[in-house]
């Protein structure tokens, strides 16, 4: 069956080195992922102010629309 300690490390490098490939393109996706959404929280962010801040110029226009009618 096994003839010598070179035939049990070659068998094993068999079963070893595509577990570590799998294991690599998997660890590779899992962070790529992650950053991919870490990203679109940042993208979201960003335009959830701009819309704050445009909302916020527009009551202050609305705002001031108003006190220039009073006058």
């Amino acid at each position: 069956m096994v003839e010598s300690f070179q035939d049990v490390l070659t068998i094993a490098m068999f079963i070893v080195a595509p577990l570590a490939v799998v294991a690599l393109i998997g660890l590779i996706w899992v962070l790529s992922t992650q950053r991919g959404r870490d990203m679109r929280r940042a993208q979201n962010a960003v335009i959830a102010q701009r819309v704050r801040d445009h909302n916020q110029t527009q009551d202050e226009a609305v705002a001031r629309s108003i006190r220039n009618d009073q006058f």
